[in-house]
Formats: C-alpha cells, sequence, structure tokens
C-alpha cells in the first residue's frame, strides 16, 4: 500500500487532504478534469444523464427489441447496435434512452 500523501490545495484546486495514492496520479487526474471542463464537457450534467437513465439487463433487451442474445452481439460486433456500459467488474446494461433511440432509427428506415 502506498503511503498517504498529503495533496496541497495547488495539486488538487481544493482544500487540502489526505489520498492514499501517490502525487503524479493526482496531477494527471486533475488535468484531466481541468481539461475538460475547458472544453466546455459538463461532468455533472453527464452524471446526471447516466443515473437519470434507465438501464436495462440483456433479458430486458432481448424482450424490447425482440432480438436474441446471439443476434444483439453479432450487429454489436458490426456497430449496428448500442454497447452496453459497465455496471461492475461483470455486469453490463444497456441505457435503455439508447435502446428507444435504436428502435426509432429502425423504424423510421
Amino acid at each position: 500500500m502506498v503511503a498517504p500523501v498529503l495533496v496541497t490545495p495547488k495539486a488538487t484546486g481544493v482544500e487540502s487532504k489526505w489520498f492514499p495514492v501517490s502525487t503524479p496520479f493526482l496531477h494527471r487526474r486533475y488535468d484531466s478534469v481541468k481539461a475538460k471542463k475547458a472544453k466546455g464537457t459538463n461532468l455533472t450534467e453527464t452524471i446526471r444523464q447516466l443515473v437519470a437513465d434507465r438501464h436495462l439487463r440483456r433479458p430486458a433487451v432481448e424482450d424490447l427489441t425482440g432480438l436474441s442474445r446471439s443476434t444483439i452481439y453479432d450487429l454489436m460486433s458490426k456497430d449496428a447496435f448500442p454497447r452496453p456500459v459497465k455496471l461492475t467488474g461483470k455486469a453490463v446494461a444497456w441505457p435503455e434512452s439508447k435502446i428507444n433511440a435504436w428502435l426509432a432509427q429502425r423504424a423510421a428506415g
């Protein structure tokens, strides 16, 4: 385990806190967050959308689309079906909005 390092406000832009990680990691992480903010990406809004969106597990996606498991994964390999998001190390789910958008696109032609 890495010994706790006192992080200064200069490194993170927040009050000093103890973190059990190395300082270079914090600098890279802070710089990437700062860069996203500079590009106009609202990280809080993105998180809100992900949390607000209902996530469907594979059996629910199969029921909603009428596709089999093998067809779903075959279409994903051809980039013709939305990819799932990881919930945990082993569990994945599809955002309901992406599935509904895919169904609407298919219905439109």
